[in-house]
Formats: structure tokens, C-alpha cells, sequence
């Protein structure tokens, strides 16, 4: 089977035929998405090893008629140096966001704070993966996110 992305094939099956350790990687974004659990410990509360989690974290999702709508806030503190934001925001494109607000604050001893509200704009948007390439870029110190409900 090739690699490429574009050839992946996608099925629809009841949780009942769902093996256990799928489901229990469901169970573990579910904490991570909508209680802002870190991957730790929410594989420790779930029960399975983050290898078992990285393993299935990408290949697996509920199904969603309306996820284009998802909304998240991302808070970002970083250094304040030159090019950040700008590779914040390649991060997001790349991933298939789209950026609703930025609110950036002025820089105290050395750090400074984003806030980028975003929205997805199809179901193959991942958020654990954009916050893990968020994370891996230079002068970047903490990064957290939480989905925003919309009544």
C-alpha cells in the first residue's frame, strides 16, 4: 500500500466493531480536545501508552457532519524574537486552519503572549497535530488550546 495521502481510503464503521484500543484512543483525544489535557496525562487517565496514542492519533476520528465548524483558541507564549508569529501562521495554513482572530501582547522580560482563534476548514484538520508543530518551533515556550462551544 502506498504512503501518499491522496490514496488513503476511509471507511465508516460501527463503534461496535471498533477494537478496543481505537476506541480507548478516541476516549483519549476526547480528553485532550474538550478538557485541555495534556497527552500524558490523558493517556495515563485513559490507560494506554502515548506510543499506542501517537500509533492511532492521526488515523482515527469520530465522524462529525459539522467538524468544518470546530472552533479552537490557541494561547502561545514564546520569546520575543523576530519571525515566530510568522511561522506560527505557516503552521496553521499548512495544517488546513483558518485564522479567525490574533491578539498578540506586548513583550514582559523577554516573553510575550498569543491568542489565535481558528477554525477548521475540513475534517482533515488535526489541532494535536498543529499544536505539536507549534510546539517544535524555535522560541516558542508553551503551547495550549481548547475548542470554543458555539451556542
Amino acid at each position: 500500500m502506498t504512503k501518499n495521502n491522496s490514496n488513503k481510503q476511509l471507511y465508516i464503521i460501527s463503534g461496535k466493531a471498533l477494537p478496543k484500543v481505537l476506541s480507548l484512543v478516541l476516549k483519549t483525544k476526547e480528553l485532550i480536545d474538550t478538557n485541555n489535557y495534556s497527552i500524558s496525562n490523558a493517556t495515563k487517565l485513559i490507560g494506554i501508552s502515548r506510543t499506542t496514542y501517537y500509533k492511532y492519533c492521526n488515523e482515527i476520528y469520530y465522524y462529525d457532519n459539522d467538524s468544518r465548524n470546530k472552533t479552537y483558541k490557541i494561547d502561545i507564549l514564546n520569546k520575543d524574537k523576530v519571525g515566530v508569529l510568522s511561522k506560527i501562521t505557516d503552521a496553521i495554513s499548512k495544517n488546513k486552519f483558518n485564522i479567525l482572530t490574533i491578539n498578540q501582547n506586548d513583550p514582559i522580560k523577554g516573553l510575550s503572549k498569543i491568542s489565535i482563534n481558528i477554525i477548521m476548514t475540513n475534517s482533515a484538520c488535526n489541532i494535536i497535530k498543529l499544536v505539536d508543530e507549534i510546539e517544535k518551533i524555535t522560541n516558542i515556550k508553551e503551547v495550549k488550546y481548547k475548542t470554543i462551544i458555539k451556542d
